[in-house]
């Protein structure tokens, strides 16, 4: 099933995040589609830009709590434990239960500070959605932005939970999410083991926060 449509509106690029830019529906029409991946990503994305383009929360005082805001809506539409399964890869099962909810929490940390923290960059772009294609309880969300007159492909890939359409890869340019953070994560652990990635990700996730302070 394919769709298209176009808007041209300030773009964030999370990587969430940065990640989504959505056309307006009135309440009828947003009831009447409400169960397509591709609207679910415009619903999460419009209330994204309500609060980037919100005066009240502009400039850099208001940082923290911008982002904190639009990271808490972009996980709404985003499953970071499955996401943190697939970046894991076989490591994933051979870690208890508690562990894993520790991972799961550092790796959106990590995707929070390393990738909205990049939003301002991006403004008075254009995102041209060329459609879905829907394969069972799977779904593939492609899109365009347009950003100083260079299209930039960016494909969003969804798994379906109960009536909800949640991310579980982006692929940017060609490059998934997922698997550059595996390839990264099986690297790391193949030298320092399980414990000294968690020690990288913790690094980063302190330096970054420390660069927004």
């Amino acid at each position: 099933m394919y769709s298209v449509s176009m808007v041209r509106s300030r773009f964030i690029f999370p990587c969430l995040l940065a990640l989504f830019v959505l056309l307006g529906f009135d309440c009828e029409s947003v009831r009447a589609v409400q169960s397509e991946p591709i609207d679910q990503v415009r619903k999460t994305v419009e209330k994204v830009l309500s609060i980037i383009t919100d005066e009240s929360m502009a400039g850099p005082e208001m940082e923290a709590e911008r982002d904190q805001k639009v990271f808490e809506v972009v996980g709404s539409r985003f499953d970071f434990r499955e996401m943190s399964q697939r970046a894991l890869a076989t490591h994933w099962k051979r870690i208890s239960g508690e562990e894993q909810d520790v991972f799961v929490n550092l790796f959106s940390r990590l995707l929070q500070n390393t990738y909205l923290k990049k939003i301002n960059a991006y403004s008075d772009e254009g995102v041209l959605y060329k459609g879905q294609e829907i394969r069972k309880n799977k779904a593939v969300v492609e899109t365009v932005v347009v950003k100083n007159n260079v299209e930039i492909p960016l494909i969003y890939r969804l798994k379906k939970k109960a009536d909800q359409w949640l991310v579980y890869d982006v692929v940017i340019e060609g490059v998934s999410l997922v698997r550059n953070y595996r390839s990264q994560f099986k690297s790391i652990i193949s030298r320092e083991k399980y414990s000294g990635l968690l020690k990288r990700m913790e690094k980063k996730i302190e330096q970054s926060e420390e660069k927004a302070e």
